[in-house]
C-alpha cells in the first residue's frame, strides 16, 4: 500500500504532462514529423545504443574490476537487466537489481557493488553538468533555464562538492556525523566506506584514465544520438543546441515521473527545443524518438537476458535476511 502510494505524485504528473503536450501540440503535425523521419537513420541510432550500452559495460567492469574480474559480457548482461526494470518499474529499481545480479551470480558485496552504481551516477552528473555548462555561456536558452532553476543546480553542486570533500579528507567527513543519530550514523558510515572503496580508481592513474575515457565515450555518444535525431527530422542546431538539449533532458528527469520517465522527458525535451526555436511539433516528435530509442531498445535487451538467464523480477528483490557479504 505504502510502495503504491509513493508512485502516485509521479504518475500524476506524468499523466498531466502528457495531457498538456496533447492539448498543447498539433499531433496531425507531430504525426507527419514521424512519417517523414529518415528511417535510414534508425540504423545509426541502433548502432549508438550499442555502442553506448557496451561504453557502459567496460566502464563498470573497470570500476568492479579490484573485487573481481567479470567478463564484459557478464557486466552488459547485469546492466541491460537494470536498465530495463528501471523503464519498467518506478524508483529506479533497476539499480538494486543489476546489483543482486552480481552478488548472486559471484557473491560480490551488496555495499561495493552499490557504491560503484553511485560512482557511475556521480561521474555522469560531473559530465551532465560540464555539458550543461557550455550550453550556459553559448546559449540564452542555457542562461533562461539556469536563472530560473538556480536552487536545483546549486543542490547538485553542493552534492559534488561533498562527495570531492568526503574524497580528498574523509577523516573529517566522517567527524560530521556526529550530529546524526546513532542507528542512522551506522548506516552512514557503512555506506561511506563502502563507497570509498568503489573509488579506488582515483589513485591509480591508468584505471582513471580508462574510466574518463569510457564516461566521455559515453555522452559523446549521446550527444551523437540526439543530433541524428534532429537530422533525420530536418533540424539543425548550433552545437550548443544538442549540448543544451541532452543536458536538460537528463537533468529534468529530477522531477518525479512514472518509470522510464515518461511524460516528464517528453515536456522537457519538447519544452528545450521550443527555447531553442524550433516548432512544437518537430520538438515532441524528437523526445518520441529520443524516448523510443532509449525505452524500446533496453526492453527488448533485458527481455532476452531474462530469458536467457531464467529470471523474474521477483528473483531479484533483496530479503532482510539475506547476508551483505
Amino acid at each position: 500500500m505504502k510502495k503504491g502510494l509513493k508512485i502516485i505524485p509521479g504518475l500524476i504528473i506524468s499523466i498531466g504532462l502528457v495531457v498538456y503536450l496533447f492539448i498543447k501540440i498539433d499531433l496531425n503535425a507531430v504525426k507527419q514529423s514521424l512519417f517523414s523521419f529518415h528511417y535510414l537513420t534508425i540504423v545509426l541510432l541502433l548502432s549508438v545504443f550499442l555502442t553506448g550500452m557496451v561504453s557502459r559495460s567496460f566502464r563498470w567492469q573497470k570500476l568492479i574490476s579490484p573485487k573481481e574480474h567479470l567478463t564484459l559480457f557478464f557486466v552488459f548482461k547485469a546492466l541491460s537487466i537494470g536498465y530495463m526494470i528501471n523503464n519498467i518499474l518506478p524508483a529506479k529499481i533497476g539499480e538494486l537489481a543489476r546489483m543482486e545480479f552480481i552478488k548472486r551470480k559471484k557473491g560480490i558485496s551488496r555495499s561495493f557493488l552499490l557504491g560503484t552504481i553511485f560512482v557511475e551516477r556521480l561521474i555522469d552528473l560531473l559530465l551532465v553538468l560540464l555539458i550543461f555548462s557550455v550550453s550556459l555561456v553559448f546559449s540564452r536558452a542555457g542562461r533562461t533555464v539556469f536563472s530560473h532553476n538556480k536552487c536545483t543546480f546549486i543542490i547538485l553542486f553542493l552534492i559534488l562538492f561533498m562527495v570531492v570533500f568526503f574524497l580528498s579528507k574523509p577523516a573529517n567527513f566522517f567527524r560530521l556525523l556526529a550530529f546524526f543519530p546513532n542507528k542512522a550514523k551506522l548506516y552512514i558510515e557503512k555506506f561511506l566506506i563502502s563507497f570509498s572503496s568503489s573509488v579506488h580508481f582515483i589513485s591509480n592513474r591508468n584505471l582513471l584514465m580508462q574510466i574518463s575515457l569510457y564516461s566521455i565515450i559515453i555522452w559523446m555518444l549521446t550527444l551523437l544520438s540526439s543530433y541524428l535525431i534532429l537530422r533525420g527530422l530536418n533540424v539543425y542546431l548550433p552545437f550548443y543546441g544538442y549540448f543544451f538539449v541532452v543536458a536538460v533532458g537528463v537533468l529534468g528527469l529530477v522531477i518525479p515521473s512514472t518509470s522510464g520517465g515518461i511524460g516528464v522527458f517528453h515536456a522537457i525535451a519538447t519544452g528545450a527545443l521550443i527555447l531553442l526555436g524550433i516548432p512544437p511539433d518537430k520538438a515532441l516528435t524528437y523526445a518520441i524518438i529520443a524516448h523510443a530509442f532509449d525505452f524500446v531498445p533496453n526492453v527488448i535487451i533485458g527481455l532476452a537476458v531474462f530469458a536467457y538467464e531464467g529470471l523474474t523480477i521477483k528473483n531479484l528483490t533483496i530479503t532482510e535476511t539475506q547476508n551483505d557479504h
